[in-house]
């Protein structure tokens, strides 16, 4: 291989890693989440990071969350949002 061909081949390499770790690493919205629960009438709301389990293949982000609820109920759960 010659020098350009190494250099395109690296930077092909690079770039299907860097778009492979976007779309297979677990994400979460901590923003989003809150904003949604606190519109909701919850209260004391926290995040609880990333979460495998409660969201559809769809969803791109599958954020933990603590709160209390309208009723004052503490609920633990999963906000997932695209």
């Amino acid at each position: 291989m010659r020098g350009g061909q190494v250099i395109a081949l690296v930077l092909l390499t690079v770039v299907f890693v860097a778009a492979f770790a976007f779309v297979a690493l677990p994400r979460s919205d901590s923003k989003t989440a809150a904003r949604v629960l606190t519109d909701q009438g919850y209260t004391k709301v926290g995040t609880t990071g990333y979460r495998w389990l409660g969201c559809s293949r769809g969803d791109l982000f599958h954020t933990g969350f603590t709160a209390v609820t309208p009723a004052g109920r503490t609920v633990k759960g999963v906000v997932c949002s695209s």
